[in-house]
């Protein structure tokens, strides 16, 4: 995968990376999802192989999660960016784990992802 600040560079890479029909399918059909896919099959893909020249933990390997803080999300309805549930969850579990007196949010519109903190 590469990486660097170009995002359509990001993306390029991640798409050669992990290209396949479905992704293809996927860029005609859907085309704001089609980004997203190569990160979801890299991810697959490490889970499944363990170990390679890039790595994948799992989140309980990143963060100290035995004390079991509860999380919550809340969901406000109207427009807003789109943040997949699951990325909720862990950017939660880490806050809840390192205990922050302060959250700044940079780089959503609305500012709703710091809701769930």
């Amino acid at each position: 995968m590469l990486l660097g600040s170009n995002k359509a560079i990001r993306l390029a890479g991640g798409a050669l990376e992990t290209f396949n029909i479905l992704s293809l399918k996927l860029l005609l059909s859907n085309r704001a999802n089609w980004g997203r896919f190569s990160g979801a099959v890299f991810r697959e893909y490490m889970r499944l192989v363990g170990t390679d020249r890039w790595s994948a933990a799992s989140i309980e390997a990143l963060v100290d999660c035995s004390l079991g803080r509860p999380i919550v999300l809340e969901h406000l309805p109207g427009e807003g960016i789109y943040t997949p549930v699951d990325e909720l969850a862990y950017l939660a579990l880490i806050t809840a784990s390192i205990n922050p007196s302060r959250v700044f949010e940079i780089g959503t519109f609305r500012g709703w992802t710091a809701l769930n903190f």
